[in-house]
């Protein structure tokens, strides 16, 4: 498909065979639903609401500058009650019951309340409603908040999906670009865009995706190009994908707002839940997420992560967990990790039962992480590949800055001594800034190790280690 700027003869395979427009206050279904196959929609400026839309084939969805597409209503008519306001009629109920909260969070009910743009914090009960802070009272349909909503815009979060996927019959080779997508009440581990799978072909290009209540892309066989994905509730972008999945030259970041248990699913970009191959990840700023940064989780084979840059994700900069084969190349990974609680996770880069026919770790600079490059050694059962152990890891001519208790090499989590010696698992010819490391800043047969030890078990015999 070719893709050209915004305004000219987009194309698809056929080119279109309309061009129309999306006003705000249309129903974009029946548009839609009424357009000639491959046809062009201008997507005028201004706030389009509560609208969802099941697409054709090879549809586009071409926004002007300030076009907006949100999930949220206006609230009016408040009223004060002592040092809260409410407003009635809000029926919007979703009854999800989807995720594992962080302690002491609400992440699960979907319906948002936004005052300037700005997320409220949900109370559970009156009483505790105070500035910055909502209570959605479902028996009675109102919304209590906690400052005076007088010269503010308030809105709360009324539909639950933008883009319908292929399991709603939306079609393939539809493209989206430029659209500002917002305040949708999506469930956790599904997409504002795409809901629980979007269609192959796709392609979501210079879009902003915010706000939105779970992920903000759940992706298919797509690409997502030089978008701004951040501040959704529970993820950027989560899915599967294959061949043709490209996530490119995205800023992926503050993603997690509501506090869904990073080790359960929170975070920058996660692929998995089935055999999916050839993701491409490249030159991404993902950065600020309460999670893991990028994630593979569930066999995902052949994939290439190359370029990104992966900075502050409260959990591990890049995880590969329960995988198989692929690349992970020229990326820079920076001060990841520090909530994760396990003495030797939370690191810049973390293998974890993965490594398949084959995994390079190679040309990576890591500093300021919980810990460095790390594999994990796990018993973690079967997958279509065979079994997934971390064998077959091949770390290479990346450069380490470790520091303090900072450590890199291989532990185990109770399986075989295989780790270290029949899995096939090496370190060679990094670059190791260790001038503020401790004496033992290896891990290699079930200890911590210095750089001597390191190197008699073979590790890095033409390393450099700079103290």
């Amino acid at each position: 498909m070719c893709l050209l700027g915004w305004g000219g003869d987009s194309g698809g395979n056929n080119g279109p065979d309309a061009i129309l427009t999306l006003a705000p206050g249309e129903d974009w279904q029946a548009r839609v639903d009424a357009a000639p196959a491959g046809a062009v929609f201008t997507v005028k400026a201004g706030v389009h609401r509560l609208q969802t839309v099941t697409p054709k084939s090879d549809l586009q969805f071409l926004a002007e500058p300030g076009a907006v597409m949100s999930g949220a209503k206006l609230l009016d008519d408040w009223v004060q009650s002592g040092a809260t306001w409410y407003v009635d009629g809000q029926t919007q109920e979703f009854g999800y019951d989807v995720g594992v909260c962080a302690p002491g969070k609400a992440c699960q009910y979907p319906e948002d309340v936004y005052r300037d743009d700005v997320l409220l914090h949900r109370e559970l009960s009156l009483a505790a409603v105070g500035p910055g802070d909502f209570y959605f009272d479902y028996a009675a349909d109102r919304i209590y908040v906690g400052d005076d909503p007088v010269g503010h815009r308030l809105e709360a979060a009324a539909t639950e999906y933008a883009f319908l996927g292929s399991p709603e019959g939306a079609g393939t080779g539809v493209v989206v670009r430029g659209l500002i997508i917002e305040k949708y009440a999506n469930a956790a581990q599904f997409g504002a865009i795409g809901r629980s799978n979007t269609p192959a072909g796709w392609v979501i290009e210079g879009c902003e995706i915010r706000y939105n209540r779970g992920a903000g892309i759940r992706t298919g066989n797509i690409q997502v190009i030089r978008s701004h994905i951040h501040h959704n509730g529970q993820i950027g972008i989560v899915g599967g994908g294959g061949s043709e999945t490209l996530i490119s030259d995205n800023e992926i970041d503050h993603n997690n707002t509501v506090g869904f248990a990073p080790d359960w699913e929170g975070g920058g970009v996660k692929f998995g839940g089935g055999y999916f191959t050839g993701i491409r990840v490249q030159n991404n700023q993902i950065h600020h997420n309460d999670g893991i940064g990028l994630w593979a989780d569930g066999d995902i084979d052949q994939f290439v992560w190359d370029g990104n840059t992966v900075v502050d994700n409260t959990w591990d900069g890049v995880k590969v967990e329960i995988s198989y084969g692929g690349e992970v190349t020229g990326n820079v990974i920076e001060e990841n990790g520090f909530a994760n609680p396990n003495d030797f996770e939370g690191a810049g880069i973390l293998i974890y039962s993965s490594g398949g026919s084959g995994l390079t770790i190679s040309g990576n600079v890591l500093s300021g992480n919980h810990n460095g490059i790390v594999l994990i050694g796990a018993e973690r059962g079967n997958g279509p590949l065979g079994p997934l152990i971390t064998k077959n890891v091949s770390v290479h001519d990346n450069d380490l800055t470790l520091e303090g208790n900072q450590a890199t090499g291989a532990h185990y989590y109770g399986v075989s001594s295989g780790l270290w010696t029949t899995d096939h698992n090496h370190f060679a010819h990094n670059a190791y800034q260790l001038q503020s490391a401790g004496a033992t800043p290896f891990l290699w047969e079930g200890a911590r190790r210095s750089d001597a030890e390191w190197r008699a078990y073979g590790n890095d015999e033409h390393g450099t280690f700079n103290r």
